[in-house]
């Protein structure tokens, strides 16, 4: 497959994160958000009153394997990089950081 972007020298590239206990709510309607239940490295409480509960072992290897599976159909659609965002308060930096993960 021809990507037009490689005949400029760019390199096709996708970004794969995880938002962690902040999946979602930021486009829910605030009333809805009581309903959701966020998932985070730890049990905890964000700083909007949600409480977050700790993702499982298990849980987590199903991440890992979902972010192994993303790149391998990114690759197969002709991306030739792919990052993982670790920053910026997503999951992996949830898992960083001893402000997120107690």
């Amino acid at each position: 497959m021809r990507i037009p972007i490689r005949r400029h020298g760019a390199i096709p590239s996708v970004e794969l994160s995880h938002s962690g206990q902040y999946a979602g709510t930021y486009l829910t309607d605030k009333a809805k958000k009581s309903g959701l239940n966020q998932w985070g490295p730890s049990d905890t409480t964000r700083t909007d009153g949600l409480p977050v509960k700790a993702l499982t072992e298990e849980w987590i290897q199903d991440i890992v394997k979902a972010y192994g599976q993303a790149a391998a159909l990114a690759k197969r659609a002709g991306f030739e990089m792919v990052m993982v965002h670790a920053g910026h308060g997503w999951l992996i930096n949830q898992f960083l950081s001893p402000y997120f993960n107690s």
